[in-house]
């Protein structure tokens, strides 16, 4: 299976070419600030255009209105999944999401390190790629990452863990058990100057 990933978006889509691939993850932040609908229904309506078998993307801290009403943007979804917190198997391949970070005041803000605890607790134990929008700790995370998500990433031992959120963290780290790789398009001073990340994962 050949899987594109992207993140943080930030609604300069238009300005991103996704090759050809099975899968296409979005890894959250496909937004800015969640601020214009219009600009959030162009996002989605290019997603659905883009050469991928399947599209899966989470939502993070800049997705407000998604927070506010879920269902509202899934029917709004065209040959793309949602997840949050929750899985989907695609030939064969079992993928879970979930949008929580720590980052108190921005959406689907998580700041009790014993609450994600308790929501990474209930990731499926078969899980072969993980997506969050953040990072674990230490791991591409620039020192913002989530320690709750790596001891779950360790106990799970996922062939491939995506994420993004953190601009200046760009690229992949391989371990013995699983891929890392923080996907972010915009760098730091926000202009879409990353490439999407291709690889291969065997079924």
């Amino acid at each position: 299976m050949i899987i594109c990933l992207v993140s943080d978006t930030h609604q300069l889509e238009g300005e991103i070419d996704i090759p050809p691939c099975d899968l296409l993850i979005h890894c959250g932040d496909w937004s800015f600030f969640g601020k214009s609908e219009k600009a959030m229904d162009a996002f989605l309506a290019w997603l659905a255009e883009q050469p991928a078998r399947y599209r899966v993307l989470t939502c993070v801290n800049h997705e407000y209105p998604v927070e506010a009403d879920p269902d509202k943007w899934r029917r709004r979804l065209s040959n793309a999944t949602l997840l949050l917190n929750e899985s989907i198997t695609i030939a064969g391949v079992k993928v879970w999401a979930t949008p929580v970070t720590p980052l108190v005041g921005g959406a689907f803000g998580m700041g009790s390190e014993a609450k994600r605890e308790k929501l990474f607790s209930k990731i499926p134990g078969d899980v072969d790629i993980l997506i969050s929008h953040g990072p674990p700790q230490g791991i591409l995370d620039g020192g913002a990452g989530c320690p709750a998500l790596r001891r779950a990433v360790i106990r799970l031992k996922p062939r491939l863990h995506c994420f993004g959120h953190v601009h200046s963290a760009y690229g992949s780290q391989p371990t013995k058990n699983t891929l890392f790789v923080n996907a972010a398009i915009l760098d730091e001073d926000g202009a879409p100057s990353r490439k999407p990340i291709l690889l291969t994962i065997s079924k």
